[in-house]
């Protein structure tokens, strides 16, 4: 039969286990203060007086240091565009001691022919863009990219993610490779933290994967 230990020394062994799983468990995000809350609702009607977004989501957390970050993001309302598109813009901002816009406002696009319905993953449009040219990639995404991993295997950087699920994230507008021809991006992320630009040639009413590059 072994030997008991002493009370004392299980005491010891739980509130040394509690205060290592309290040391490693991220602290406690708190709740938005009122004086947050109001001086946002402040800001943004001085900031954008004609602008009716929707209620903002706001987000108290740590970055990558520690540092409390108390962030806020307003959507405007979706409006339509040509045929089936819409489109919204997000604004993101930030707090510290007062609020602030923290980056540009993002373009978001996707299709909906009922009734633009918010998206729960609308497009991130990079660049200012034509309605029928969005509307024309957002169309044949699924096509291009079925074609477009074919070339997945030509290219060393692509090859181990061909076969990988990815969803449209952004439309991007640049050159690929040595070409100077400018063309549209199609910027794929997949299930697994990577992302795929496929690079599209348009021909009349054919949408055609050009090339794609992997990060």
């Amino acid at each position: 039969m072994g030997r008991l230990l002493p009370c004392s020394w299980i005491l010891a062994a739980v509130f040394i286990g509690h205060d290592v799983r309290a040391a490693n468990e991220p602290p406690a995000q708190r709740a938005l203060s009122e004086t947050e809350r109001k001086t946002f609702y402040d800001f943004y009607q001085k900031a954008f007086p004609d602008d009716h977004s929707d209620q903002p989501v706001f987000t108290v957390g740590r970055a990558d240091g520690g540092k409390e970050t108390v962030l806020a993001v307003a959507d405007s309302p979706p409006r339509r565009g040509l045929r089936s598109l819409c489109r919204m813009q997000r604004r993101s901002f930030a707090y510290n001691g007062t609020w602030a816009v923290s980056e540009s406002a993002r373009q978001l696009v996707w299709l909906d022919a009922k009734g633009c319905s918010k998206s729960a993953r609308p497009v991130r449009l990079v660049y200012p863009m034509p309605d029928a040219d969005v509307v024309g990639l957002l169309e044949h995404e699924r096509e291009v990219l079925k074609s477009a991993r074919l070339l997945f295997g030509g290219n060393s950087q692509c090859a181990s993610r061909r076969a990988l699920n990815f969803s449209l994230d952004s439309i991007d507008i640049g050159t690929a490779g040595s070409s100077s021809e400018v063309l549209a991006g199609l910027v794929f992320k997949s299930d697994r933290s990577s992302s795929a630009t496929v690079w599209v040639r348009r021909s009349g009413l054919d949408y055609n994967a050009w090339t794609v590059t992997c990060t």
